[in-house]
């Protein structure tokens, strides 16, 4: 896959997910603002020049243990 079709696809996801996301309530607004927050410091961290590959593998940790994280609590209710 060529990468325009890549940043496409990759807009017309994020245009789905923001229109999933003003739907949600606000404590699951909040949740996944700040799993994004996250991916986007993680993305910043990873492709460092001077990255390396223990920092990358604990960033890769951290953004599994979020990810586990934000899914266990968009499947519980809101109390």
């Amino acid at each position: 896959m060529d990468p325009t079709a890549i940043i496409a696809l990759a807009s017309e996801v994020a245009g789905v997910l923001n229109k999933l996301l003003s739907q949600l309530p606000t404590r699951d607004q909040r949740v996944m603002d700040e799993f994004y927050k996250f991916v986007d410091l993680y993305h910043i961290e990873i492709a460092r020049a001077d990255a390396d590959h223990d920092d990358l593998m604990l960033w890769k940790e951290r953004q599994e243990l979020l990810l586990g994280t934000v899914i266990k609590m968009l499947r519980e209710p809101a109390k």
